[in-house]
């Protein structure tokens, strides 16, 4: 390549220099410190850069060889001074990827080498790289640098910049290829040729291109000598070519050899997805790219028995292909090939500069649509509104018939529902939801963020959709996974098969991506509203418990405000008492919105699945409606039911349940984990408040048992002080005995018996009088000075005819002698059964040993220890509901587990719900 010094030729461009005046040179001068020295000063002059570097790549060295630039500093050595490249920099990243990069902080980048000091010397911040690359290969890189933070480049200043760099590259490459012996000059200059032709006046050169266009075609056909060369076009709506121009022929042709005036794609879709895929076409003698069905269909077409297709490819997708035909079977050669591909390459890279307003304008509208879009996605509330002015605009911009968002349901996977659609007007909607895409068809969606259909009906992916699709007159669509919403899809139609291009598919990528943004916002946004009326819900319900006592008037509460809540048609609380199945219900009522409350014994049986379900399940679950028993839907009138949530109602987590709450249809929310605890909350705020007013409902039946018990027991020393009563005859007799009696000794067994009798009755009676006096409705407590040792005594003696069955040891063992003031009668009671429970429980030969020990000179212990054995709670048993009722209600005293001290006043390790009926001191 020629080199001069860039310093030579700046005086030469100070003027103001053109796009025109660039691009011209670029595609005329040959020397490229010239072309590099003039995209220079055109930025310079052109954009807002403070540091402008241009360097060409060495792939020998690995190095970018600065080649000028512009700096704000006299010293501008380092502009063309060699940099090596540093493995994971930004500047390798641009030579490997070719690709635009932007770096946000020029000054931080440590792997940027010496331009991070240069860039710390000149503030500059945020910097672009452009690549200057061709055909896979990158000649250099281009660096813009700027103090600013705000954004480098508008779309029209970037599309600028892009076709500069992008016929930078070209040029750089054809300088370059002419200075490689091993190819030959004559193709090489025939495309700097054409390159150079092409020098369009104005921002419209629709003409000129044209002609171009057909000097093209004229030069192809010169160097590859066939029979016609022609350029088709694509057509995108039509999903067609047609021929655009060709080389000037003067001499007639017979009609079956005349150029065809359109392909029309029917029957050639390989020979298309070759031309979409950037692949050379090649038929020819005894060999060809395309299958023996489609090479004889292209053959029979184009009445030729060798053809070559190069496609035309910009960075909006395919724009057409240069064919060349030949009447006589030819073995096209690598060099014919070449020239064929390099002369698309460069109609590629030039046809956008004819359209280059054209652009500009799709890009200003591009850049508009997603304004609007932004704005709405921004508002306070997006609603559905929202996305139908989205939509709508997307529609018009593209002019695309059908647009539909599409969601799976979790309770219905295999569909997917219509969340919204648009069409025209005249044509009818789609009722129906759709199938499930299939696994392969997300995949698919996955590696490709958007699926293009362009002939609805012979591609592959979504065939599922085609049967419900076809009868709209749906032909052509694209399919993108909506970011952000999980199973969510947007899909648009057209009405006949085109081709969607790469703007179009991105811009479609890009809707879906601000639709996911605005469905998350309501679906959040509903979410919200879900919780904080399920908070209120949990306030108003506990307000309303602490004002109400019959169960039914909460439950009622409960589930209608519940419905109402989730939303749901119909909702019921079913419970189990013994056999005995409860279900509190309510139903919408669809003609006035109300909700009707109805207690029905009969929909639900104990011996349904369901309910036994219901007793198992430990965490709430989701059912279908296949699930309720046969009898419930046919006694309920149930609506349609889509999918039913089961919660176990229950106080704590490791309890049993003891019945469970129904919701059938509720509001998708309900699913977000904040909305199901909360509602697990409210459930169970509900299981505690009901337990708590059946519990205070039983203790008050129970109280009233007790007090009918304390009756029977009250009439029952009534009928046992009557017997004493009666057995004083009995007395009387012994005094007769003792007054006539004339043994001496005789007299004195009497006395002696009337004296115990009449002491026993005595005592009797008076613990009886006090029991009918005192104890009517609650113990009462005396106040006994109670000896111990004779306590003790006294129950040895009661005890000893059951230790001598039981063949037990009773020891007793008392420290020092002890006294206490209490109720001694009572405190008999529970001593006897205690020690009678511990030698029941004893084995033979099992000693049961009372302690009787002064703790301090207020307190004394009193301990019964035995060796009987204790059925300990299986591990695998649920813990007791804390509400349920005490076990001393129900069962008798006992001691604590096996080989340990149990002392007075406990029972199974708890204090007992006896009053203390004794309190001393240890004395001597």
């Amino acid at each position: 390549m020629g080199q001069q010094p860039i310093d030579s030729v700046t005086g030469n461009h100070r003027r103001r220099i053109t796009l025109r005046q660039l691009l011209q040179t670029i595609q005329e001068e040959e020397n490229s410190n010239v072309l590099l020295e003039m995209t220079t000063a055109y930025i310079s002059q052109r954009f807002d850069f403070q540091a402008i570097w241009i360097s060409l790549y060495d792939p020998l060295t690995h190095e970018l060889i600065g080649k000028g630039g512009v700096a704000a500093q006299e010293d501008r050595d380092y502009l063309r001074q060699r940099m090596p490249l540093i493995g994971g920099s930004y500047l390798e990243q641009v030579i490997i990827q070719q690709c635009r990069v932007e770096v946000p902080n020029l000054q931080t980048e440590n792997a940027m080498g010496r331009w991070q000091q240069i860039a710390q010397t000149l503030e500059i911040q945020r910097t672009l790289l452009f690549p200057l690359s061709y055909r896979h290969r990158c000649y250099g890189v281009v660096l813009l640098g700027a103090t600013a933070m705000k954004p480098l480049l508008k779309p029209k200043e970037q599309e600028k910049l892009t076709i500069i760099f992008k016929t930078l590259a070209t040029a750089l490459h054809h300088i370059e290829a002419r200075w490689q012996q091993h190819r030959s000059n004559h193709p090489n200059q025939l495309i700097l040729r054409l390159l150079s032709q092409f020098l369009p006046d104005s921002l419209e050169p629709q003409g000129i291109f044209d002609a171009y266009l057909e000097q093209v075609a004229e030069a192809a056909h010169q160097f590859l000598e066939p029979n016609r060369t022609s350029i088709y076009w694509y057509q995108p709506q039509g999903h067609f070519f047609w021929r655009r121009t060709g080389n000037s022929r003067k001499v007639p042709e017979p009609p079956s050899h005349r150029p065809t005036s359109g392909l029309i794609l029917q029957d050639l879709e390989e020979f298309y997805q070759g031309l979409i895929q950037d692949r050379l076409v090649t038929i020819g003698a005894a060999q060809s790219s395309l299958s023996p069905i489609t090479t004889e269909l292209l053959t029979q077409r184009f009445h030729v028995h060798s053809l070559l297709a190069a496609p035309i490819q910009s960075h909006q997708g395919l724009l057409g292909f240069i064919l060349v035909e030949s009447q006589v079977p030819r073995i096209w050669q690598t060099a014919e090939k070449t020239f064929l591909q390099d002369v698309a390459q460069l109609q590629g890279i030039i046809a956008p500069l004819s359209e280059l307003e054209t652009n500009l304008q799709q890009t200003e509208a591009d850049f508009e649509l997603m304004t609007t879009v932004a704005r709405l996605m921004l508002s306070t509330n997006p609603d559905e509104s929202a996305i139908s002015q989205v939509i709508t605009a997307f529609c018009q911009h593209l002019n695309i018939a059908w647009y539909w968002l599409l969601q799976a349901q979790p309770h219905q996977p295999e569909q997917l529902d219509i969340l919204y659609q648009h069409q025209p007007t005249h044509r009818r909607s789609l009722t129906a939801p759709l199938r499930a895409a299939k696994p392969l068809d997300i995949r698919r969606l996955q590696q490709s963020s958007v699926i293009a259909l362009e002939t609805w009906g012979k591609e592959k992916p979504f065939q599922g959709w085609r049967k419900a699709l076809n009868p709209l007159g749906v032909r052509a669509v694209l399919v993108c996974e909506i970011a952000g919403e999980s199973a969510t899809f947007g899909m648009a139609g057209h009405e006949i098969a085109r081709h969607w291009t790469r703007r179009e598919q991105e811009l479609f990528r890009m809707v879906g991506q601000q639709l996911g943004v605005i469905l998350h916002q309501q679906r959040r946004r509903r979410q919200d509203q879900l919780h904080q009326q399920l908070a209120d819900a949990i306030a108003t319900n506990w307000k309303f418990w602490q004002q109400t006592q019959p169960v039914d008037e909460l439950v009622w509460h409960f589930i209608q405000q519940l419905a109402q809540v989730l939303q749901s048609p119909w909702t019921a609380l079913i419970t189990r008492l013994g056999q005995k199945i409860q279900s509190h219900i309510v139903q919408l009522d669809l003609q006035n919105g109300t909700y009707k409350s109805r207690l029905n014994l009969t929909a639900f049986k104990s011996d349904d699945n369901l309910i036994r379900r219901i007793l198992t399940v430990d965490d709430p679950i989701w059912i279908g409606p296949e699930a309720l028993p046969e009898l419930t839907r046919q006694q309920l009138e149930l609506p349609q039911v889509q999918e039913i949530i089961l919660i176990p109602l229950k106080t704590a987590a490791d309890e049993s349940p003891s019945g469970a709450v129904i919701v059938a249809n509720p509001v998708p929310e309900l699913r977000s984990p904040l909305g199901l605890q909360l509602t697990l909350e409210f459930v169970q705020q509900l299981a505690w408040q009901r337990q708590t007013l059946i519990t205070l409902k039983t203790s008050q039946t129970q109280q009233v048992t007790l007090k009918q018990l304390n009756w029977y027991k009250q009439a029952h020393l009534e009928n046992l002080y009557r017997t004493w009563g009666k057995r004083s005859g009995d007395i009387e007799e012994l005094e007769q005995l003792l007054f006539h009696a004339t043994d001496p000794r005789q007299r004195q067994i009497a006395h002696l018996r009337y004296q115990q009798l009449l002491r026993q009755m005595h005592q009797t009676l008076n613990a009886t009088a006090g029991l009918l006096e005192q104890e009517h409705w609650k113990l009462h407590n005396a106040q006994d000075l109670i000896h111990v040792d004779q306590l003790l005594r006294r129950l040895r003696k009661r005890l000893q005819p059951l230790v001598e069955s039981r063949q037990v040891l009773l020891q007793i063992h008392q420290g020092h002698r002890l006294n206490m003031i209490g109720d001694r009668f009572k405190l008999e009671l529970i001593l006897y059964e205690l020690l009678k429970l511990a030698c029941e429980r004893s084995q033979p030969t099992e000693i049961v040993r009372v302690d009787a020990t002064a703790l301090n000179p207020r307190q004394f212990e009193l301990r019964i220890t035995d060796s009987g054995q204790v059925v300990l709670p299986s591990p695998s048993l649920k813990s007791q509901d804390i509400l349920a009722f005490s076990p001393t209600l129900r069962s008798g005293f006992t001691t604590k587990s096996p080989k340990t001290g149990s002392r007075v006043g406990e029972l199974d390790g708890r204090p007992t719900a006896f009053p203390a009926i004794a309190y001393g001191s240890a004395c001597d």
